[in-house]
C-alpha cells in the first residue's frame, strides 16, 4: 500500500477513535445509551463511506494520472520520443505532462538536427575521399573494414564489411597490426614496398601508410590505411636513376683513361717533370680519383634500386664484423687523434650479411665518424639485440663529434644530401649514407640516426638473424 493511501486510512481510524471514546464517556447515562449508539454507529459508517470515496478521489486524480504519465516517461527515456501522451485532466499532474512533453519535443529537435548534421558530415567525407586516386580504409581495432573509398574498392577489391585477413593484399593486414602495436604513424621504406596493381591494363604503384586513431582516453580505435598513388613518382625516379646509371656508365671509360694518363704523367713517362707540374697533376689525379668514387657510387646505387646486385648472404657473427671494420681504418683515427674501440653483446647469434657490401656501410659510417670527431675524441662500435625487434641484430657507431644540425637530421639518409662539416670545411658527394642505407635495407634491415649538435651522433642499423 502507498505511504498516501496509508495516511489516508490513519486519518479515518483517527476519526473512529474519538467518536468510540466520546461514546464511552456517554455509556453510563443510560437515557442516553441508544440514542448514543445509533449516532456512533452513523457516525462509523459516514467515516467509512468518507474514506472510500476519499481513496477513490486520489486514486482516480492522482495515482492513476502519475502510473500513466510515469509509463509515457518510460517510453520517452527509451527513445521513443513520438509515444502518445495519456490524456490528462486539469491540475499538476496536467502541467507536469505539458513540461514532459515540450522536454520530448525539444529532445527529437535536437537529435533530428543532429541526425542530419551527421548524414551531411559523413556524405561529404564519403564524397571527399572518393574523389581522391590514392585508397583510403578505415579499419576498427578487431579488423573489421568501417569504410573504404572508390579506389580502394576498385583496384585493391577492399569492401567494407571484410576482415583485414581477407584482403588480397596480405600487407595490408601487417601493416594494420604493426601500427595497432606500435601505436604510432608507419610510412613505406621505400618503393620496394610499393604494392603493384593494374588499372585497365596500366600498371599502377600505390604505398601504403598506416595511422593510428585514438579516444579521448588516448586509447587506439582504428587505424586508418592511405594507399598513396606512387606511379608518378616511381616512373619519375626510374627515369632519373637510368639517366644516372647511363651517364655514369658513359663517364666511366674516358675517366679511367685520364686516370692512367695522369698517373703515367706522374712517373715521368713523357719526360721529367718539375715541382709545378708535380703539383699540378697531383691535384688532378685527386680529383680524377674523386670524381671515379662518385660515379662507383652512383652505380652502386642504380645496381642496389634495380636489384640487379644480388646479395652473396652468409652467416657472419657480429663481434668479426665490428672487428675487421675497426681494424681496416685503425690506422686512420690514430693518424687523426681519435680513439676508435668496439663492444658486442654476449651470445649474440649469427647475422644474414654480404661481407663485402657491409664493409661498405661500416666504411662509410667510420670515416664520416672520423671527419667530424676533433683529435682527442672517441668512436665507439656496438652491437646487441634489438629489444622491438627480436629477430634483429642492432649495430651502432656512436662518436663524440660536432653532431648533425636539426634541420638535416630528417633528411640525412637522401641522395645528394651533405652536411657541412664545421670542424675541417669538408663535405662529400652527399651518397654515402644513402648507398649505406640501400645496402642495409636490401639485406632486410633499417637504419637511422641520432644526434646532438655539439654532444655527437648515434649511427644505426638492423641486420636480420641469420636463419
Amino acid at each position: 500500500m502507498k505511504t498516501t493511501q496509508k495516511f489516508a486510512l490513519a486519518r479515518g481510524g483517527m476519526m473512529v477513535f474519538f467518536t468510540l471514546v466520546v461514546f464511552g464517556a456517554m455509556f453510563g447515562h443510560a437515557e442516553l445509551q441508544w440514542p448514543l449508539w445509533l449516532a456512533a454507529l452513523i457516525t462509523i459508517v459516514a467515516t467509512i463511506v468518507v474514506m472510500w470515496f476519499s481513496l477513490q478521489t486520489y486514486r482516480w486524480w492522482v495515482l492513476l494520472p502519475l502510473r500513466r504519465l510515469n509509463a509515457w516517461a518510460t517510453l520517452v527515456a527509451e527513445g521513443q520520443l513520438d509515444a502518445p501522451p495519456p490524456h490528462m485532466y486539469a491540475g499538476e499532474a496536467a502541467r507536469l505532462q505539458q513540461t514532459l512533453l515540450g522536454l520530448a519535443r525539444r529532445i527529437q529537435e535536437l537529435r533530428a538536427r543532429d541526425a542530419a548534421q551527421l548524414t551531411r558530415t559523413a556524405q561529404s567525407t564519403k564524397t571527399a575521399i572518393d574523389s581522391l586516386s590514392h585508397g583510403v580504409v578505415v579499419v576498427s581495432p578487431p579488423g573489421i573494414i568501417e569504410l573504404t573509398n572508390q579506389t580502394a574498392e576498385t583496384l585493391f577489391d577492399i569492401k567494407a564489411g571484410k576482415h583485414v585477413d581477407e584482403l588480397p593484399k596480405p600487407g595490408l593486414a601487417e601493416l594494420f597490426r604493426e601500427v595497432m602495436v606500435r601505436r604510432e604513424r608507419i610510412e613505406p621504406k621505400g618503393y620496394e614496398n610499393a604494392m603493384q596493381v593494374f588499372d585497365k591494363g596500366f600498371e599502377r604503384f600505390f604505398l601504403p601508410h598506416g595511422t593510428p586513431m585514438f579516444d579521448n582516453g588516448a586509447d587506439p580505435v582504428g587505424v586508418v590505411i592511405v594507399l598513396v598513388d606512387a606511379t608518378g613518382l616511381r616512373a619519375i625516379d626510374e627515369a632519373k636513376s637510368s639517366l644516372i646509371s647511363t651517364v655514369s656508365h658513359e663517364l666511366k671509360t674516358p675517366l679511367t683513361s685520364i686516370q692512367m694518363s695522369l698517373h703515367l704523367l706522374a712517373d715521368g713517362a713523357a719526360g721529367t717533370l718539375n715541382t709545378g707540374q708535380h703539383d699540378l697533376l697531383r691535384a688532378a689525379s685527386e680529383d680524377a680519383d674523386r670524381l671515379h668514387r662518385l660515379i662507383q657510387d652512383l652505380l652502386d646505387m642504380a645496381r642496389l634500386q634495380s636489384r640487379q646486385n644480388t646479395l652473396h648472404l652468409v652467416p657472419s657473427r657480429p663481434i668479426d664484423l665490428l672487428s675487421e671494420a675497426v681494424a681496416a681504418r685503425r690506422k686512420e683515427f690514430e693518424s687523426a687523434g681519435v680513439q676508435v674501440s668496439y663492444s658486442a653483446q654476449e651470445d649474440l647469434p649469427n647475422v644474414q650479411t654480404d661481407v663485402d657490401r657491409l664493409r661498405h656501410v661500416f666504411d662509410n659510417l667510420l670515416v664520416n665518424a672520423r671527419k667530424y670527431t676533433a683529435a682527442g675524441g672517441q668512436v665507439i662500435l656496438a652491437a646487441r639485440r634489438d629489444p622491438q625487434e627480436p629477430a634483429m641484430v642492432r649495430f651502432e657507431v656512436a662518436d663524440t663529434g660536432v653532431g648533425i644540425p636539426p634541420e638535416y637530421l630528417p633528411v640525412i639518409f637522401d641522395r645528394f644530401v651533405r652536411v657541412p662539416n664545421q670542424r675541417t670545411g669538408e663535405h662529400g658527394a652527399g651518397l654515402g649514407l644513402a648507398i649505406a642505407r640501400d645496402i642495409v635495407r636490401a639485406h632486410g634491415g633499417n637504419m637511422g640516426a641520432v644526434s646532438t649538435e655539439n654532444k655527437g651522433s648515434v649511427f644505426w642499423f638492423t641486420l636480420p638473424v641469420a636463419g
